[in-house]
């Protein structure tokens, strides 16, 4: 029976999967260029980076003629995931626990997002897109409630948004790049200085979140982008932590970006505006969660048995219950006080999908 102090072996594997992170290390020369020159080329394609693609993509592949029902079913009984939200949702009084809560609650927990300042009379104010059925805000009053006591007043708005597709599993960035933008658009309109944004993204292969990504490293002091250990380690999403907002935009930059939201055509910026350095580390963080993606693919599959597609070893088991502890020590997880829900009990379930996915057959089938 494991307890709640994992063997030493486990350690380090514990220390790999709660660490998914790459941090951009802004130089002093980087800065935007000019509006006049933004949305003026076409989309450029970086060698490095579409070779990265192929590679990713060419793994991703071999799963083209797996069903996706029984495929989810393996990669679900692999993850830690499951066992942590499971464990959070019968273990703790939480309320509305999703792998979206954990998701945004490991965020929280990382990241300077909401300092630990003395008491002040200033409201707290968060703004949530795409966020229906409102799991991220949910987490935030958990995290506010039980370590950030002294904020007083939190005034949130949401907005809701469902982009589910499954269909084009190699263009899943392209197809959701013009969203990004808007999104990216809406928070730099709203922010202060000293602001933070959350934004999810997936890889970072292609000219649209390359120079997006540019952008947020020359206007935030801060910017990480994060794989949470409750995101399934085989699919491509991140989250891009931006933290402490220095640099405004000025009105004609984001008025440019407002008007060419919908533009798939050209590029952010011209190619020959994206120093090399900063290219250079964009190839490490591709690099450093593309091999994280792909070791997780690889090993779903060699462990992949339809026959007895249900079967953990004891080792898996151990392993999925140390990260559910190694999930409460690291971010502190407290009970919260009834008195503190948002929710009224009883009126949402502990989980809830609003709209089923359509899992039937492989892709190559559909």
């Amino acid at each position: 029976m494991l307890h709640s102090h994992p063997e030493p072996f486990l350690n380090d594997s514990l220390e790999r999967l709660f660490c998914k992170k790459y941090l951009f290390a802004r130089q002093a020369h980087w800065k935007l260029p000019e509006v006049d020159v933004l949305f003026t080329q076409k989309n450029f394609q970086d060698t490095h980076l579409q070779e990265a693609k192929q590679r990713l993509n060419s793994v991703k592949s071999k799963l083209n003629d797996v069903e996706l029902e029984v495929w989810s079913t393996h990669t679900f009984n692999q993850s830690p995931s499951p066992e942590i939200i499971y464990r959070i949702r019968h273990g703790f009084n939480v309320e509305f626990v999703t792998q979206a809560w954990t998701k945004f609650y490991e965020c929280l927990g990382s990241f300077c997002l909401i300092p630990d300042v003395e008491e002040t009379q200033q409201p707290l104010n968060t703004v949530h897109l795409c966020e229906a059925p409102g799991a991220f805000v949910v987490a935030l009053n958990h995290f506010l409630k039980t370590h950030r006591k002294r904020i007083k007043e939190w005034s949130w708005c949401a907005s809701t948004l469902n982009v589910y597709y499954e269909d084009a599993p190699d263009c899943q960035e392209e197809l959701v790049s013009h969203l990004h933008l808007a999104e990216t658009v809406a928070a730099l309109r709203i922010l202060a200085l000293g602001g933070c944004f959350v934004l999810k993204m997936f890889t970072f292969f292609e000219s649209s979140s390359i120079c997006l990504i540019y952008l947020l490293t020359c206007i935030f002091k801060s910017v990480t982008v994060f794989k949470p250990v409750t995101s399934k380690g085989g699919n491509s999403e991140v989250y891009v932590i931006c933290e402490y907002l220095e640099n405004r935009l000025n009105e004609d930059f984001l008025e440019k970006m407002f008007k060419n939201i919908s533009n798939r055509n050209a590029a952010f910026f011209p190619a020959v505006q994206l120093p090399r350095d900063f290219l250079q580390q964009l190839y490490a963080c591709t690099g450093m969660f593309s091999k994280w993606q792909i070791d997780v693919i690889e090993g779903n599959i060699a462990t992949f048995d339809r026959d007895n597609i249900d079967k953990m070893s004891e080792d898996l088991v151990n392993f999925k219950q140390a990260a559910f502890f190694e999930f409460c020590k690291r971010y502190k997880l407290e009970n919260l006080p009834e008195k503190a829900r948002i929710t009224k009990p009883n009126v949402v379930p502990s989980y809830m999908r609003s709209s089923p996915r359509i899992t039937e057959g492989s892709y190559t089938e559909r």
